[in-house]
């Protein structure tokens, strides 16, 4: 990094500033000093961090696309036009379909969040666009966060910056009132008992989202009126969700828009009262904490009693109507908000790598997407929180797009599964993977190859088509696999990246015309296939850093 010397001073100034005289401290510089001089071997890569942008597809190299090509669609988050909304009228309720035949390896999704918060602990990456930073500025006016420079804490505090319009991200955030966000007190984890729920990011989104989100368009939204006049249908904190949801979303459907995030359903009929109760207490107190914070609201006047009314609009929203909207997202978020990753590697070659939740965000279109244990679509995170979802198979007109939330089904058995997800998501899963326990299958199979000259079955301890005795499938299937191990034990630069993604996207698209979906070699070729995009295509940071050398 090159910035010892300055890291060096910074630390003398806040220890004499903190008045502290602690040896350690002082011990611990010098080691420091004494390693930096020594001629101990160093790292073989230089350290840097990759927070890449979404690519058209990974089948092909980037291209630079006209104005025209970009142009696809009312709906920016749809690639395209690959998707299209249905109600599907059963409980599986609003999903996403293909809206024509979708290629492996196509994007069909783009999406930056309605709100995003930095996960604890907050101290590796910039609090405003989070990437990853060895020596970050700490906020001016509070503790807390820190950031890249001067200008992300400029963006963080101002309005315009966040969703489009509202405020910034730490806009009401400083000061000393971010711990109390934090509300770990109500938490999901089992060992806490029934009668918690939600988490501490979880309190902390709902509050982000009400804070991004201008008063004026807040007020607007929940009376109907102002740019919600004609198509408003009423917030789901007042109205009921069926008769908000029963009709098509939004016609401004984008991440940027209050009505898309408040759209997200909340399953408040799959909640216990307690559960209720809980939340309820946890959103009047962040509501305090926004009045506190300085967002404008109104307390005890005439409109704070009453519920919203389409022919009055108030200049100035009642605290009644914020808690009413946060207790709201405290529900949609516990089944709608998504985790940001970031991959943490010695080198740039594809081994032991770590995995690391740096955020925790929501999107509106991506929470329309249904889970499945076998999904046909992934995501990968990129930068400044966003993601894009790439077709894992080949994805026909009008069939569902799903992908995993949690539980892949090459991951721990059917039952396993959808505990895990009845309890996290409030539904049963019924995919194909469940119902015909393909885990449970893949245990006791290799692989079954399809020959390509008679189409026959067979497994791949055969060697040969027990039909036309061909050995084609097995050819291939070794060099397809071949290519996709070198791929991911051959370090490379980030400029050669999307080169090798669109090596590896071409040989897994040809492997899925050779291997049948089930079975342990399947399995450990996608999930190789897997960590070479979200290596190569998502935020990662390449760390070379001597960690045997531990101070005292």
């Amino acid at each position: 990094m090159k910035k010892y010397n300055n890291a060096l001073t910074h630390l003398r100034k806040a220890n004499k500033l903190l008045g502290h005289t602690d040896e350690t401290i002082l011990k611990n510089i010098t080691i420091c000093e004494k390693n930096r001089k020594s001629k101990m071997a160093g790292p073989t890569e230089n350290w840097c961090r990759y927070h890449p942008e979404p690519p058209g597809s990974l089948l092909t190299l980037p291209k630079k696309q006209t104005k025209a090509e970009t142009q696809t669609t009312d709906l920016p988050s749809f690639k395209n036009r690959a998707l299209k909304f249905k109600n599907t009228k059963s409980e599986r309720g609003w999903i996403l379909e293909a809206e024509r035949d979708i290629s492996v390896g196509e994007v069909v999704l783009t999406e930056k969040p309605y709100a995003t918060v930095l996960n604890n602990p907050r101290v590796k990456n910039c609090y405003y666009c989070h990437k990853r930073c060895l020596n970050l500025q700490p906020c001016i006016e509070c503790p807390y966060v820190g950031f890249c420079n001067a200008e992300c804490e400029k963006y963080a505090k101002e309005q315009g910056t966040s969703n489009g319009e509202g405020p910034g991200r730490h806009t009401y955030e400083c000061h000393g009132i971010l711990p109390y966000l934090l509300i770990d007190q109500i938490s999901s984890h089992p060992e806490r008992g029934s009668s918690y729920t939600g988490c501490a990011a979880t309190c902390h989104l709902a509050y982000r989202i009400i804070a991004n989100t201008p008063q004026k368009k807040l007020i607007d939204y929940i009376t109907r009126s102002g740019c919600y006049k004609k198509k408003g249908r009423g917030h789901q904190a007042f109205e009921t969700s069926t008769l908000v949801r029963a009709v098509l979303p939004p016609m401004k459907f984008v991440s940027s828009d209050y009505s898309s995030v408040a759209w997200l359903n909340p399953c408040t009929e799959s909640r216990s009262r307690i559960e209720l109760w809980q939340k309820t207490m946890a959103a009047v107190f962040l509501t305090f904490c926004l009045s506190v914070s300085g967002y404008s609201m109104s307390w005890y006047e005439d409109d704070f009693y009453s519920v919203p009314d389409a022919d009055h609009r108030p200049e100035i929203i009642p605290a009644s109507w914020v808690a009413a909207c946060i207790l709201y997202h405290l529900q949609a978020l516990t089944i709608n908000c998504h985790t940001n990753t970031l991959i943490s590697s010695a080198t740039s070659k594809i081994a032991g790598e770590v995995i690391e939740s740096i955020a925790t965000s929501v999107y509106p279109t991506y929470s329309l997407i249904n889970h499945s244990c076998s999904p046909n679509a992934v995501l990968v995170n990129t930068a400044q929180g966003g993601i894009f979802v790439f077709a894992l198979h080949t994805i026909s007109e009008n069939s569902e797009v799903t992908v995993s939330y949690l539980c892949s089904c090459y991951s721990s058995p059917a039952a396993a599964r959808r505990s895990v997800l009845k309890y996290r998501y409030l539904f049963d899963c019924n995919c194909e993977a469940c119902t015909g326990l393909w885990y449970e299958v893949s245990l006791s199979k290799l692989a079954t190859l399809k020959c390509p000259e008679c189409q026959n079955l067979f497994s791949i301890s055969e060697g040969i088509c027990t039909s036309c005795k061909s050995n084609e499938a097995f050819k291939q299937y070794e060099e397809l696999t071949k290519q996709i191990n070198f791929l991911l034990k051959t370090g490379s630069s980030p400029t050669n990246w999307p080169e090798e993604v669109a090596k590896g996207t071409q040989a897994w698209n040809k492997i899925q015309n050779l291997v049948q979906p089930r079975g342990m070699i399947f399995t450990s070729i996608r999930t190789g296939y897997l960590s070479l995009i979200f290596h190569r295509c998502g935020n990662t940071a390449i760390e070379p850093f001597d960690k045997g050398t531990n101070l005292p």
